[in-house]
């Protein structure tokens, strides 16, 4: 699932969708904050306005990239 920020609504729409579209997507647009959970709500992935990435979850520290980010960050 998806949130987009958009601070003219009172709340942040949320999407569903395919992670495949959701991957092309983000990697056509540039310049807003996003927000990815899983419909378990068992991790987040954020990229803010500044393109940082944030990743929450044990899952996704499991995962390749997101692994090796995380253990960059803690050495």
């Amino acid at each position: 699932m998806v949130c987009g920020k958009d601070d003219n609504e009172p709340f942040y729409p949320i999407y569903d969708g395919n992670p495949n579209v959701i991957k092309d997507i983000i990697g056509e647009c540039f310049g807003f904050e996003y927000y990815i959970i899983d419909k378990n709500k068992e991790w987040l992935l954020v990229e803010n306005h500044h393109n940082r990435l944030i990743a929450i979850g044990e899952k996704l520290k499991q995962t390749p990239l997101i692994g090796k980010l995380t253990n960059r960050q803690h050495q």
